[in-house]
């Protein structure tokens, strides 16, 4: 190991990064783009994956658990987190999933001990914040260990976005620099430098000289962001020896480099059509550039951040979906109608728009083939539509023969303008709740709960729980029907002293306590159940 690695192994070991579930590394994520492309990527249901910088495994361990056939192998510097993952897969009794600790640039890749071929790489959170030989490394390793038809995802920090972000990232260097000095009685502790260098941003912001200027909004900017977040995101984004940012386009370079080829952006990105008019109209030309074109969307947008997906050069990529790549692939709604139509007359009236609105999406179309494809998917909502089944749902809607390959590109544009979901692959059936004896959520959403961790549905989303929820979730085995599951949370409430209460006082009457305990058990599985947490 370096002596670049012994510091690295020191940063993590003092301050743990927050190790949770990435959406947009589920290897159904990875698979789906592979499709689209005209890559025919392996069956995320028996598969290989591996996942560099894998911290205690927590996303790699929801994945491991509902995907049994396909193995998964993590690897991770700090073997600290790697002894608390393994204790948590012994624990599931999850035998398809291996934790390795070390240093990626010492461990061999082929033959004995080597670590073979994958299907799937995962890298996040890795890429910009490790000496240049292992982003080296990083790299060779996707060459090397990936499948012909594999995918890769990398995440890492880029320009021009982070540029503002270093001039903080030097300021609070500057500033804890004292705390860094090993003085005796002075508390140098990876919170104490985080305390400060939080308490500096908010200071510069409140005392900036002129606070309506570029910079006094930047300051308070950044420091309305840093309240959001974790002493571990501020500790390894800004005062960490090493953070790397680069332009996407030599990102790009350095995949050349090593034979590599980018393959698109994992859970979208921002494209030309989210852009102003008069940024569309300036762009548009280069669309048949991409890597320039998305540079350029990077300059316009002030990116910070990129979550790029990767395969082999001279793998063929289709930039164009099809109807033969959509073939049994499944789309989901992700916005409602704000007003349903009258009756799917008013769906075959170019005249007649509709507005289908999300929580960051918004499509405002008279276009029939959009109308009848998202009118399709909302009636279907929360449940997926096979490609074949969208077709013929779409042509009786319309009531006329629609065009394959044209209501492919629809859905690719709904997917990447995040109006759909894709896929490749769904977890198991979404049950009703009210229909289920017996509820039962998955053993590492249990963990995660017991744990009071954020918590990963079943599409590998982390999702919001009151305190109610977390407390009962652990409880959620499949072994206790509903009386079973409000006796014991009535137990658990009184024994935290947060029971039931009625005008500010916790009631006593024995029958009221069970009322309302099992109205609010009722309550917390309907909430379950729509958050996607529960499973059949």
């Amino acid at each position: 190991m370096t002596a670049d690695s012994d510091a690295l192994l020191r940063a993590y070991e003092q301050m743990p990064y927050e190790d949770l579930a990435v959406a947009e590394t589920h290897v159904d994520v990875l698979a789906t783009a592979a499709r689209l492309a005209g890559i025919d990527a392996a069956s995320v249901g028996d598969c290989r994956v591996l996942e560099i910088g894998c911290a205690s495994g927590n996303n790699l361990l929801p994945m491991a658990e509902a995907l049994p056939a396909s193995r998964f192998v993590g690897i991770d510097l700090a073997p600290s987190q790697v002894a608390a993952g393994e204790a948590t897969i012994a624990r599931l009794g999850l035998e398809n999933l291996t934790l390795r600790a070390g240093s990626i640039v010492d461990l061999p890749l082929e033959g004995e001990g080597g670590l073979g071929e994958f299907d799937y790489i995962l890298c996040h959170g890795v890429y910009s914040w490790v000496p240049e030989v292992v982003r080296r490394r990083i790299l060779e390793i996707c060459r090397r260990c990936l499948a012909m038809r594999g995918v890769a995802y990398i995440s890492y920090n880029t320009y021009p976005g982070w540029h503002h972000k270093e001039a903080l990232r030097r300021m609070m260097a500057f500033h804890v620099a004292p705390l860094r000095a090993g003085r005796p009685g002075v508390d140098g502790s990876p919170v104490r430098q985080c305390e400060q260098a939080r308490a500096l941003i908010e200071m510069l912001a409140a005392a900036t000289h002129k606070p309506d200027s570029g910079w006094g909004r930047s300051l308070k900017e950044r420091s309305e962001e840093l309240a959001q977040h974790v002493p571990s995101y501020i500790f390894h984004d800004y005062l960490e020896a090493y953070n790397a940012p680069c332009y996407f386009s030599e990102f790009v370079a350095e995949l050349g480099k090593e034979r590599l080829q980018y393959l698109g952006a994992a859970g979208g990105a921002t494209a030309l059509d989210d852009l102003r008019p008069e940024a569309r109209e300036v762009l548009g030309p280069l669309r048949a550039d991409r890597i320039r074109l998305e540079q350029y969307i990077d300059f316009v947008t002030g990116q910070t951040f990129r979550r790029s997906l990767i395969t082999h050069a001279g793998v063929p990529l289709a930039r164009v979906a099809t109807a033969a790549a959509m073939k049994g692939l499944l789309v989901r709604a992700l916005v409602p109608p704000t007003v349903a139509p009258p009756d799917d007359a008013a769906l075959r009236d170019p005249a007649y728009e509709m507005e289908f609105t999300g929580s960051d999406a918004r499509l405002v179309t008279g276009n029939l083939l959009y109308k009848a494809t998202l009118m399709a998917l909302h009636r279907r909502r929360p449940r997926p539509l096979e490609f074949e089944a969208l077709h013929a749902a779409t042509e009786e809607i319309l009531g006329a023969p629609v065009d394959a390959d044209e209501l492919a590109q629809v859905i690719e544009r709904c997917w990447r303008g995040r109006l759909a979901s894709v896929h490749s692959w769904l977890d198991a059936a979404l049950p009703d709740a009210s229909a289920t004896d017996r509820p039962r959520a998955r053993a590492a959403a249990r963990v995660q709960a017991e744990r009071k961790m954020p918590v990963a549905n079943l599409r590998h989303e982390l999702v919001s729980l009151d305190a109610f929820d977390l407390m009962m979730l652990p409880l959620l085995d499949g072994t206790r029907d509903r009386d079973a599951l409000a006796a014991a949370m009535t137990e658990r409430l009184d024994a935290n002293g947060v029971g039931p209460r009625e005008n500010g006082q916790l009631i006593e009457d024995p029958a009221r306590v069970r009322e309302l305990v099992a109205r609010s058990v009722e309550e917390s599985l309907r909430s379950l159940t729509v958050s996607e947490v529960l499973c059949s």
